[in-house]
């Protein structure tokens, strides 16, 4: 009787063996197929992430010209400024030299005048 229940687990055990090879099957080639999936995914991700970076760096460049380019403008606006504050100071200059003795003569004709004045 005993070895009646021994042939019965052995002869179960041998049509589960099957079944259970089959799903472990099943279960390692889902697995691969996740596999493949994230892979494909990560690899998706990586180039994304290389586009990106290559586009970072184009918009870097471009503000390292921009930002130069304003430097040398701000530089030479800045001389153009330089240049018309001297010019306007010269101008100044002149004018109040210019005007100085004309100021000085007409206060002495407006002291004479007040002088005959009675």
């Amino acid at each position: 009787m005993m070895s009646d229940a021994l042939s019965h687990t052995d002869r179960h055990r041998s049509e589960l063996a099957p079944t259970e090879l089959r799903d472990i099957q099943r279960e390692l080639a889902e697995m691969r197929d996740d596999r493949t999936v994230m892979v494909a995914m990560l690899t998706r991700h990586d180039a994304s992430i290389d586009g990106i970076s290559v586009e970072l760096r184009a918009l870097r460049s471009q503000f390292d010209r921009f930002r130069a380019e304003m430097r040398e403008r701000s530089v030479e606006i800045e001389g153009r400024i330089d240049a018309l504050a001297n010019l306007i100071q010269a101008r100044f200059d002149r004018l109040e030299a210019g005007l100085t003795p004309r100021l000085d003569h007409l206060l002495d004709l407006l002291e004479m005048q007040s002088s005959k004045q009675p």
